[in-house]
């Protein structure tokens, strides 16, 4: 469920106010071996990302769908919202592993870039034809855990490697990346690996 204006109890952390802007509905998993778990025949997940693109129903956001830890062969999915909050179409990232985790909406291309997790890739997915690309793979990519993603001016791409401690550079077509920020690098620190050095401040 995306949110945005109502009034949250005063006992609780107080956000503001928000309301209801879409329901991830429930819905029938599609592509090779997916399916739901204990073999319903349909059913929900949560969300793990949201991006705001244009150029196909206006202004949408993106969501991902990610998978319930009992349903190992949930295929993980886009879902696309209107700005009215209804559903246009929800369809699988098809090559994908389990964990798509931060995704961004590249205005050049009209594409969702989306870091996946466990493969040290960025998938480029085209909502209007639903075709999956490979954009970008990470060096050492058993070592990677691509987690967010972000595009300067310039449309370069840049794409966070939380095992690895290393912010990824590439251009707007991806590609070979380049370490933009990693301990390697000449003046640089190890401040962003999971387990930092104490002389790293």
């Amino acid at each position: 469920m995306l949110v945005g204006l109502a009034t949250a109890p005063a006992s609780a952390w107080d956000r503001g106010e928000f309301e209801n802007f879409a329901t991830i509905p429930s819905f029938t998993p599609s592509g090779p071996g997916a399916a739901c778990p204990d073999g319903a025949t349909s059913c929900t997940s949560d969300i793990e990302g949201v991006t705001v693109g244009s150029g196909w129903h206006g202004v949408h956001p993106l969501l991902r769908l990610q998978q319930r830890r009992r349903a190992k062969r949930l295929r993980r999915a886009l879902f696309v919202f209107a700005p009215d909050g209804q559903l246009v179409e929800h369809f699988p990232v098809r090559g994908s592993n389990p964990h798509l985790i931060g995704l961004v909406y590249q205005q050049s291309s009209k594409s969702v870039l989306i870091a996946d997790l466990d493969s040290g890739k960025v998938w480029k997915v085209d909502p209007k034809s639903q075709k999956t690309t490979l954009f970008m793979t990470a060096p050492n990519e058993a070592s990677a855990r691509l987690n967010a993603l972000t595009i300067d001016s310039n449309d370069n791409v840049y794409v966070s490697d939380s095992f690895q401690g290393v912010i990824w550079k590439t251009g707007p077509n991806g590609g070979a990346p380049t370490a933009w920020y990693a301990p390697s690098n000449p003046g640089q620190n190890d401040l962003l690996l999971p387990t930092p050095t104490t002389t790293s401040h």
